[in-house]
């Protein structure tokens, strides 16, 4: 949007994309319901067969299975899947270091007597260090119990707080910096204690029926062998139920049951509510300009033009009132 030219055009991009984003959402929505349906009676987490390690290997054992006949096709599609991640990446490691650059370093007095090779290299710099950090956040998401949910809690920290910031912006004319800065803080706080709360606490996430009932019994079994499979099944089993009842019996905080689809929308909530607080408390100390409506939303501003159009009819009205007691 930023390398259009103008504002009409960058609109015109972002009702163009939103379309696109949501079939591609549904796609990829669809891909889960095929690959359930594919495996709900022989769970790959559960057949000693297949004996997957993370749900993320779902979809990669799904273009196996249902392309291994068509010679090139797999490789295609799981390289199409690695390209489209890196791609991700690295878009986010370059607008990082944009940001970075434009906003935090290039306003310093002594940055603006660098050349600009010297600005190249290091943006450069920044972008090799954002890239390590980005190696070192997969270790953390690899502690997780899947890139959904890991994904959804760091943009739940981030983007959440932002959108707040945004609606702030657009929608009140009591906010202020110092305000706004503070009910970003609280947002990310929460956010970070819920979403680490919840991988600390590792509840129970419950997910729809899966059995290994359609999985292929292997035959070759002895008596003894089945026997002592069968023991070792049922110690198993009973292991496992004594820990689920363990689980069960353990408290766990109710907020860090919550989904963490709700982190986004709970994050901007804090964000809005704190930093309109904080800015109206602080504005008996802080001189607030004034806004000027075309900075507004279309709504408020057309809001802001109504009451004032009220107040001057209003006005209008009161001076003939006077004059025709006057006369």
């Amino acid at each position: 949007m930023l390398s259009v030219g103008d504002l009409r055009r960058a609109q015109h991009a972002l009702l163009l994309s939103l379309p696109l984003i949501l079939i591609f959402n549904l796609f990829t929505f669809w891909d889960g319901i095929v690959i359930y349906a594919l495996f709900h009676d022989c769970d790959p987490m559960k057949d000693e067969n297949v004996n997957l390690n993370s749900p993320d290997q779902l979809m990669p054992l799904t273009i196996l299975k249902l392309f291994r006949h068509i010679p090139g096709l797999t490789g295609l599609c799981i390289s199409g899947v690695f390209s489209a991640s890196l791609s991700t990446v690295s878009s986010a490691v370059n607008s990082l270091t944009a940001v970075t650059m434009e906003d935090f370093i290039r306003p310093y007095c002594f940055c603006q007597r660098l050349s600009e090779s010297w600005m190249a290299f290091i943006a450069k710099i920044l972008a090799v260090g954002y890239g390590v950090l980005t190696l070192l956040l997969t270790f953390i998401v690899a502690n997780f119990r899947g890139v959904i949910e890991a994904s959804n809690v760091v943009f739940g920290m981030v983007g959440g707080p932002i959108l707040g910031i945004y609606s702030l912006g657009m929608f009140t004319k009591t906010a202020n910096e110092p305000g706004t800065m503070i009910g970003l803080m609280v947002g990310f706080v929460v956010n970070a204690w819920m979403g680490f709360g919840s991988y600390l606490t590792k509840h129970h996430v419950p997910a729809l029926p899966q059995s290994t009932a359609g999985c292929p019994v292997n035959s070759t079994f002895s008596p003894i062998e089945f026997v002592n499979t069968t023991e070792e099944v049922f110690l198993e089993g009973g292991i496992e139920a004594l820990g689920l009842a363990q689980e069960e019996e353990k408290y766990i905080f109710p907020v860090y049951k919550m989904s963490f689809m709700w982190f986004p929308f709970i994050g901007s909530c804090v964000v809005f509510l704190v930093g309109y607080a904080a800015s109206f408390l602080l504005s008996y100390w802080i001189h607030i300009p004034d806004v000027r409506p075309e900075n507004m939303s279309p709504f408020v501003e057309l809001s802001e033009k109504k009451d004032s159009e009220n107040d001057l009819s209003h006005v209008s009205n009161g001076h003939t009132n006077i004059a025709m007691v006057v006369s």
